[in-house]
């Protein structure tokens, strides 16, 4: 009915000089547990620094232990393995005092996990290039997408796929990637009902054809075509297309994507910052 639970135990969250005491992420757990990441400097005064484990009435689970293990940015995203690997992607530099770029990969106690092989993780340039978004596949493949160009020495415009070790899957060919004009991030990818992802961002190419903020990929890294955006979303002091959430219709097998930002039309059409789309992508519903 929209009432505070009182049985989940609320949390205190530090702030400045270490952190913006954000919460940016909650993955849930089957067991009603939660990884919970951001850009906090302390949980109810202990120093879990950007990542912590909560059990499902809002406790801190101690048995995951990252205190003091991530001294700088930002956790964007999680995921979990089918073996309990925690998979953290963000713009950090380091985790446990070992070099990490943007990404790291944790046994379920919190510990690094070895045989995850990052190499030197993601870059822009000379810098971190941040990791906003990840997609886990049933075999615990990854895919994932930001604002880097490189992942461990290898070229990777805003989107790759990982292995689940960690090594550049070959058989996702993104080519020249995403392209833009003054920002080109990718903010989230999602899967649809038929197994292609949706990507979302502020990119107005990807591999040289023009496409304005979201696109329909296979997992080889293809276009899907049929799935036809038009002239996609508009500028709003640039392209920023945040976030999507797929529904199923069970009624005609058709799943809807909902889709938010900062824009004002879809495709020449009036769709003031959420619009919803079928899976064609050529009707506006809403």
């Amino acid at each position: 009915d929209g009432t505070t639970d009182a049985t989940f135990n609320l949390l205190s969250f530090g702030s400045a000089p270490l952190g913006s005491g954000t919460v940016v992420k909650i993955k849930l757990n089957s067991d009603g547990s939660m990884y919970v990441g951001g850009n906090f400097p302390t949980v109810s005064s202990l120093n879990y620094r950007r990542l912590f484990k909560a059990t499902s009435s809002g406790n801190i689970d101690a048995t995951f232990n990252t205190i003091n293990n991530f001294t700088d940015g930002t956790v964007y995203e999680i995921e979990t393995q089918s073996d309990g690997t925690v998979i953290v992607v963000g713009d950090f530099t380091s985790y446990s005092g070992v070099s990490r770029n943007g990404i790291v990969a944790l046994n379920p106690d919190g510990t690094l996990k070895s045989g995850f092989n990052v190499g030197t993780g993601f870059r822009i340039g000379a810098a971190i290039g941040p990791v906003y978004a990840s997609l886990l596949l049933n075999d615990d493949s990854i895919i994932l997408g930001g604002d880097f160009t490189s992942y461990s020495g290898v070229s990777a415009n805003r989107i790759i796929k990982l292995t689940s070790g960690g090594t550049v899957d070959t058989s996702f060919n993104y080519g020249s990637g995403f392209s833009g004009a003054s920002i080109q991030n990718v903010y989230d990818i999602k899967q649809d009902i038929d197994g292609n992802i949706i990507v979302l961002g502020s990119f107005t190419s990807y591999k040289g054809q023009n496409y304005n903020g979201i696109i329909k990929l296979d997992l080889n890294g293809n276009i899907v075509t049929s799935f036809d955006v038009g002239s996609g979303f508009n500028s709003v002091g640039g392209i920023r297309v945040y976030r999507a959430a797929i529904t199923n219709d069970t009624t005609s097998n058709n799943n809807k994507i909902v889709v938010a930002g900062q824009f004002t039309t879809y495709d020449g059409c009036p769709a003031s910052r959420i619009v919803q789309i079928n899976n064609s992508a050529t009707t506006i519903t809403g």
